[in-house]
């Protein structure tokens, strides 16, 4: 699963298997602890297409907080009042998520740390392939965010939505490719995220591509910018 300026918007997600199998489980859940009432919530790393495709199975359902895609849905729900500084908290019932706005790959980007397994989810800001970034400050900007983070808090992984690279150091697969053989692992370590920060502090205010051996910086041109634009206006 991947995204690219050039990635023709997925279909729409078939029935409602997500809503139907999340709901089998929430029932299990509530049969084994008794008068225990369960919420669903749906949130998303970011609001890309590849991304938001089952929302219509979870939109107006009982039960269920559906937090829509875009910035100001995000900043709305978790009250940010100084986006992308400062961070929320879900609270899951002595479990507590911290959520920290991570704009660049997208303008509603958000980053999900849970403090239990130590995961940072980074969705498609940063994961094991091409780091498509649409807005180059504010990535730069984000990404220093991360690192501050995980200087003050214990991060065992960081986790993205993607896999394209090959276990080959700086090798990644060709775009829309459907077969991946010795594909990376998908977790990256803290020291990864300094790499990506020391690479971007190197490239500097005009963006540029970059390859790693875990990852590629990879800006979003002019000319696929007009492509996309004109995608989206012509309903591909």
């Amino acid at each position: 699963m991947r995204y690219s300026s050039r990635t023709p918007a997925p279909p729409k997600t078939p029935g409602g298997f997500l809503y139907e199998t999340l709901q089998r489980l929430i029932v299990s859940r509530k049969q084994a602890t008794p008068g225990r009432e369960l919420k669903l919530l749906v949130t998303h790393s970011h609001g890309h297409g590849d991304h938001t495709a089952g929302d219509s199975q979870f939109r107006g359902k009982p039960g269920v907080t559906l937090v829509e895609s875009g910035a100001p849905s995000v900043r709305e729900y978790f009250g940010f009042t100084d986006w992308p500084n400062g961070t929320a908290t879900i609270d899951l019932g002595g479990r507590k998520l911290t959520v920290l706005p991570i704009p660049g790959h997208k303008e509603d980007s958000i980053a999900v740390y849970d403090p239990h397994t130590r995961w940072l989810l980074s969705g498609d800001t940063f994961y094991p392939g091409r780091l498509y970034i649409w807005e180059w400050d504010s990535y730069r900007a984000s990404i220093a965010r991360l690192v501050d983070f995980s200087k003050t808090h214990r991060i065992s992984a960081l986790m993205g939505t993607h896999i394209e690279m090959s276990r080959t150091q700086g090798q990644d697969y060709p775009m829309g490719s459907s077969y991946q053989p010795d594909e990376a692992g998908l977790a990256l370590l803290p020291e990864d995220l300094l790499l990506l920060d020391a690479t971007l502090s190197e490239i500097g205010k005009e963006p540029e591509k970059r390859v790693r051996d875990k990852f590629i910086v990879r800006p979003v041109s002019k000319i696929e910018r007009i492509l996309t634009w004109v995608a989206k206006r012509l309903g591909l």
